[in-house]
Parts: structure tokens; sequence; C-alpha cells
């Protein structure tokens, strides 16, 4: 009996190690998500700023206008 123990111990450490191992891949996944998460935050920065300043070219443009 008590070996029979043993291996159903082993058995589940054993299954509980392949889940870790299935969620490492996971995490990589969970890394290039967060890349893509910063580089589309960066892009819009970049596009907000650069919508501001061509608005603040625009309005000057015409106030010299008048």
């Amino acid at each position: 009996m008590p070996s029979e123990e043993k291996l159903a111990l082993i058995n589940d450490i054993k299954r509980m190690m392949s889940v870790n191992t299935q969620r490492r891949s996971s995490y990589d996944s969970l890394g290039t998500h967060k890349l893509l998460d910063k580089l589309f935050m960066r892009l819009g920065l970049v596009i907000i700023i650069g919508l501001l300043g061509y608005l603040a070219i625009r309005d000057s443009n015409r106030n010299k206008k008048c």
C-alpha cells in the first residue's frame, strides 16, 4: 500500500510540474502581449502629440491672416 501511495504522489507531482511548464509558455505569450501593449501606447501618444501639434500650427496660421 505505501508504495502505491508513493507512486500516486509522484504522479501527482509530475502532473503538477507539467502544468507549470505549460504556464511558462503562457507567460512568454504574456510578455509579448505586454510588449505589444507598450508599443501601441507609445504609438497612441505619438499620434496624440502629433495631432495637438497640427492643431497648434493650424490655429497659429489662422491668427496670422487676421
